[in-house]
């Protein structure tokens, strides 16, 4: 019924894929080094300006705590100056590489106003080559469910963007429960050093408040922003499923429904180049589950279609 399969399993659109996952994880490596540098490192360097103060482990008492202030700041400055600038751009890209497997795979028009322009082939060599072995294993085989090859191509491409708001709003809505995890330990971790240096409020300060300053520029924008965008993907995926329910009808406008699949899947793209990172050990420990999950919920949809349209099916 579509060619959806087929396309996406072509030369050209694997590696896409896996310029796009290269440029993701680089990213992702580099937000990595920012959270390190705002979560353990923060605490290894609280830790040692309580065993200085102490003379734990018999070294010579020295209070450090102005030097942490110090560095609590020049991370935050970091953080805004270099880690976020490098991070956006390489999402970006990997944003727009992913966009042209899309608009491929799903018959869409590439839209310059949205989109921008088309990124050069010699940047998806480039990155692809960093995935060669992932290539090699499969792993971007079948990127959509085979069952969609059942459908006709603007209802296959429906249950595809479905696909894709669906399983970026069980990330992010995991993701913030860690990183609001993690904030509470941090700021105990804190707290609990303060007490045990018996702590005056300017050393509060300069071991507590300052240290914890690169944690509180990342965590609550990246709380809020992953807010921000399952908001926007209930919307799309509300979205699909209202042009779904006109594909039931017993007819139904072909060039309507492929509209309304492009308006949906510029917000798609324009989540995918602003949102928060999403670490892939978390992607990969859930998406065993996922990937069954979406190829029940995808035969459902095929079903569905046939019973409304016995007529395509013979």
């Amino acid at each position: 019924m579509n060619n959806i399969v087929e396309l996406e399993n072509r030369p050209e659109a694997i590696k896409q894929l896996a310029a796009q996952a290269a440029l993701y994880s680089g990213a992702k490596s580099l937000f990595s080094i920012q959270l390190f540098l705002s979560v353990p490192f923060i605490i290894i360097v609280a830790f040692a300006a309580l065993a200085l103060d102490k003379e734990w482990f018999a070294v010579t008492k020295v209070d450090i705590s102005p030097y942490v202030g110090v560095l609590g700041i020049v991370l935050t400055l970091l953080d805004t100056m270099v880690f976020n600038p490098l991070i956006s751009n390489r999402r970006s890209t990997a944003a727009k590489i992913q966009q042209c497997f899309d608009s491929t795979v799903l018959n869409l028009p590439w839209n310059e106003i949205v989109y921008g322009a088309r990124p050069d082939q010699e940047i998806v060599e480039e990155w692809a080559k960093k995935n060669t072995r992932l290539v090699t294993s499969g792993k971007f085989d079948n990127w959509y469910r085979v069952e969609v090859r059942d459908l006709p191509h603007e209802a296959g491409r429906l249950v595809c963007q479905r696909a894709n708001c669906w399983w970026d709003m069980q990330l992010r809505s995991r993701y913030n429960v860690t990183v609001g995890v993690v904030g509470v330990v941090l700021f105990a971790t804190l707290v609990g050093i303060s007490f045990g240096l018996d702590l005056t409020m300017s050393n509060f300060f300069s071991l507590v408040a300052a240290p914890f300053l690169p944690f509180v520029a990342i965590a609550p924008k990246l709380i809020l922003d992953n807010r921000d965008a399952i908001s926007r993907l209930q919307f799309m995926k509300d979205m699909v499923e209202e042009t779904w329910n006109k594909a039931l009808q017993p007819t139904y406008d072909v060039d309507a429904l492929k509209s309304r699949s492009q308006a949906i899947q510029e917000g798609i793209y324009n989540n995918r180049s602003q949102n928060p990172l999403i670490f892939d050990w978390l992607a990969n420990r859930l998406k065993p589950k996922n990937e069954d999950l979406q190829s029940k919920t995808t035969k459902q949809y095929v079903a569905e279609f046939k019973a409304a349209h016995p007529g395509l099916y013979p």
